[in-house]
């Protein structure tokens, strides 16, 4: 998921603790709802989303016209 969402200087990866957040604390998208990226956490604690989810979260995250 790191390598789908390009965050800012130099078109590197986001952070792991950064999408952790988004995990967990979402952020308030347009509407003023929280949104959060939607994700499962498999055994060994790894936490693992698609690029489905990212995809939806970024639409959600993307105000309409």
């Amino acid at each position: 998921a790191a390598r789908l969402v390009r965050r800012g200087r130099g078109g590197r990866a986001a952070n792991v603790a950064g999408l952790h957040r988004l995990i967990h604390r979402g952020v308030i998208g347009p509407n003023g709802m929280r949104v959060r990226l939607e994700a499962i956490r498999v055994a060994g604690g790894v936490w693992m989303t698609t690029a489905a989810a990212v995809r939806r979260f970024l639409e959600a995250l993307t105000p309409t016209s």
